[in-house]
């Protein structure tokens, strides 16, 4: 089986590409990219039973539905009053909710600047279903939203803001499916990057969506 994990961001240059293989109980890093372009993603993902993609795939159904009334001007006098309420409704996804309601802070697709690179991504997974692909953002398609710091959290690893370098050494000691990963041909250094380690991690959440189980081994050739 393989799986890519993506860690967008709004630019190639900052974005994160990494392919896996998965046999034997066990995992090879087959490919590390940093600088990954809409194209490079959209070829990978049609070569791997997988990808998941470290970024929110949609907006929320109300904020969609507010701006769409908001842009024909029909938002009228009995539209709800502004308030705490409905911004959050407007703000986040149910996604968003049932992750909040489990200790994280997503941030807003809407209100935050992840919406730009949602952009990105929602022209990523149009490129991809023109090319024959199926993409359904829930996830049973070959695309997944995935959610590093969730998975960190539930491996047992620092997950508030991991990519800072003060949790450096807790990246190069992961427990859980992501021991002993260490990229062909990249230095060790280069694996506990924050960048590079984020794309390994997200590669590997992948992997929960096809139910692999949790105390596979992750292995590079030596």
């Amino acid at each position: 089986m393989l799986t890519a994990g993506v860690d967008l961001a709004t630019q190639p240059a900052k974005t994160g590409l990494a392919v896996l293989r998965w046999r034997g109980g066990r995992a090879e890093v087959l490919r590390l990219q940093l600088g990954a372009t809409d194209a490079d993603v959209v070829d990978v993902a049609q070569t791997v039973d997988k990808v998941g993609i470290d970024c929110p795939l949609g907006w929320p159904d109300d904020f969609v539905a507010f701006l769409t009334a908001h842009g024909a001007g029909a938002l009228g006098p009995s539209a709800p009053e502004s308030g705490d309420d409905l911004r959050r409704r407007l703000a986040y996804r149910r996604t968003d909710r049932v992750l909040q309601a489990a200790g994280h802070r997503p941030l807003s697709v809407a209100a935050d600047r992840i919406g730009l690179t949602a952009m990105r991504a929602a022209l990523i997974l149009d490129r991809l279903a023109a090319a024959g692909a199926p993409v359904d953002r829930s996830g049973s398609g070959v695309v997944a939203e995935v959610y590093p710091a969730a998975s960190l959290r539930q491996w047992g690893l620092a997950h508030r803001r991991y990519e800072r370098e003060g949790h450096r050494a807790a990246r190069a000691e992961p427990r859980g499916p992501g021991r002993g990963v260490r990229p062909r041909g990249q230095p060790e250094n280069s694996c506990q990057a924050s960048r590079t380690t984020r794309t390994v991690t997200t590669a590997r959440n992948t992997t929960r969506t096809k139910r692999l189980p949790a105390d596979t081994a992750v292995r590079a050739p030596r």
